[in-house]
């Protein structure tokens, strides 16, 4: 807006206000000083009228500006409108992919859900076949240690008739070499489990300590252990066999010795000299069981 006529009136304006003030030789009072009050607030608003004008027009371009940019705004809706569109359908074809996703995953946990399932079938099946195959195994470890057992218990028996028949032969030179051989032997079932015991003679006796074989304990008044007739067995500590023993009356007791020097008490004594005449050949032999 142009300036200079707002400018003008106001320097005309205060021009005759200090024409006035001059004429009267100063400040005038009554109405030449309401008419000088006047013409300054005149050309003070003359003043500011034009810059009260550009502030008013530069709000009408803001304004004009303001709407012409949101006309151009609005001739780019169709565009913001197709790329709307774009991003929905973009949206909606991720979201079928994630349903996609989502039905794959479920497959996939589904199989393996079955998979799984499989699997700890198998597994049952196979620690079922498993633990059939170690009870039988177990079970044949089991026979075969007791026909081991068997075996090894009715070796020792024989080694003990065999020591028992040597002591009542009164041959020294076979006994030692009889008691050698029983020492080595039981020294090798010991170091595998295996032990013997004898019952001690003139002990009373003890059903939970001894067994007959053919005698029958009431008989016996008072019956004692005359002389073992087979050995206790025991394996790992465990008790196999109880000692089988030969019961005598009390009173009609024999100290072993007596009964082994006695040809009616040994059976089998008979074969006595036969036996030592064996043996008298080979008493310049070495022993084999490490008799001196």
């Amino acid at each position: 807006m142009n300036k200079i006529p707002f400018i003008l009136g106001d320097l005309i304006l205060l021009a005759f206000a200090s024409w006035i003030i001059v004429d009267h030789g100063g400040l005038p009072d009554g109405n030449r000083l309401i008419l000088v009050v006047v013409c300054i607030l005149c050309g003070v608003i003359f003043s500011v009228l034009p810059f009260l004008f550009d502030h008013r027009a530069d709000l009408k371009r803001e304004e004009w500006d303001g709407m012409a940019s949101l006309g151009e705004q609005m001739q780019h809706l169709p565009g913001l409108e197709q790329q709307i569109h774009q991003a929905t359908g973009r949206w909606q074809g991720i979201q079928e992919e994630c349903q996609k996703a989502v039905s794959e995953a479920a497959k996939v946990t589904q199989s393996l859900r079955e998979e799984s399932v499989r699997i700890l079938e198998v597994m049952r099946s196979i620690d079922v076949a498993e633990k059939d195959h170690m009870r039988v195994e177990l079970e044949k470890l089991k026979r075969g240690e007791g026909d081991w057992l068997q075996a090894s218990v009715r070796v020792l028996d024989h080694v003990f008739a065999l020591h028992r028949a040597a002591r009542q032969s009164g041959q020294p030179k076979l006994i030692e070499q009889i008691t050698h051989f029983q020492h080595a032997v039981l020294d090798v079932m010991r170091r595998v489990g295996l032990g013997l015991h004898e019952a001690e003679p003139k002990a009373p006796y003890d059903e939970a300590k001894h067994q007959v074989l053919e005698q029958k304990v009431d008989d016996f008044k008072e019956p004692m252990v005359a002389g073992t007739l087979a050995p206790g067995v025991s394996y790992q500590g465990r008790g196999v066999r109880l000692p089988l023993v030969r019961l005598v009356e009390a009173s009609e007791y024999v100290p072993p010795s007596s009964a082994e020097s006695s040809p009616s008490a040994t059976p089998g004594s008979e074969n006595a000299p036969e036996t030592s005449a064996e043996m008298s050949e080979d008493d310049s032999g070495e022993d084999l069981f490490g008799a001196s």
